[in-house]
């Protein structure tokens, strides 16, 4: 679900006060629009909102939701709306966000 491999590198390109705050900003844009997807009727908004969740979750190596993100899109942008399993990128976002929590001392700690 994370692209570790993505992370060393960002994380080595950085200090580590750049790398913490560049996923605190991460965390605290993403946790609006998520709380919000489940409400999200109209099909423009919705393929904005995934592809904003798409490009931040890129960024820090969140594959499986980005991938998730970029289908969503994808299908809202054709107006598909009713064929994005919200429910599904919740649960995974969930789950990437929890790894990602998870591993980022060991990558701290490297």
């Amino acid at each position: 679900m994370i692209d570790w491999e993505c992370l060393r590198m960002l994380h080595q390109e950085m200090n580590s006060d750049d790398f913490d705050e560049i996923v605190e900003m991460f965390f605290d844009e993403i946790e609006p629009v998520i709380t919000r997807l489940p409400d999200v009727d109209a099909a423009p908004t919705l393929a904005g909102d995934l592809h904003f969740l798409k490009s931040g979750a890129l960024n820090l190596g969140f594959e499986r939701f980005a991938a998730l993100c970029s289908a969503g899109e994808a299908a809202a942008e054709q107006g598909q709306t009713k064929a994005i399993n919200i429910p599904q990128l919740l649960e995974v976002y969930a789950t990437s966000k929890n790894q990602f929590l998870s591993g980022l001392a060991q990558l701290n700690a490297a």
